[in-house]
């Protein structure tokens, strides 16, 4: 997959403002990408609707820490807790959450990017509720 290759690599190169990209990756083919042929050092974070989104946003963050590229495969609807999260991270590259009423925020490291994964059929879903889904993303692949 030639075009993932150039998708990755544009993700890993621009800077627009100082802020890296969210990745947008449709599959309209339905095929499994096998990520680690492409992105040595990444996490995979699966989002469905038996995910907790506190459990999701601090993989997220923790893998942004480490430095590690973050694969998040949506298979459902997002919440807009999740929605607002891929918002501030299109923007200013973090993420913020409460525990406890303490403030914790992560700001993606130089190494780290984040690509969001989900078929044509979820991102109709997500479009419906967000008008801005797709906006938020760049760039932004069908495959």
């Amino acid at each position: 997959m030639q075009k993932l290759e150039k998708f990755i690599k544009a993700l890993e190169l621009v800077k627009v403002n100082g802020v890296y990209g969210v990745g947008l990756v449709i599959n309209q083919s339905g095929e499994k990408v096998n990520w680690t042929e492409y992105i040595a050092n990444m996490k995979k974070v699966i989002y469905s609707t038996q995910t907790d989104d506190l459990t999701v946003i601090k993989k997220i963050s923790q893998a942004m820490k480490n430095g590690e590229w973050v694969i998040v495969e949506v298979k459902s609807v997002l919440s807009s807790e999740v929605f607002s999260q891929f918002k501030l991270l299109a923007r200013s590259n973090r993420v913020q959450f409460s525990v406890k009423e303490k403030l914790i925020e992560f700001k993606q490291s130089g190494e780290s990017r984040v690509v969001v994964f989900a078929n044509k059929e979820m991102i109709e879903e997500n479009k419906k509720v967000f008008s801005d889904f797709i906006n938020i993303f760049s760039p932004v692949i069908i495959i």
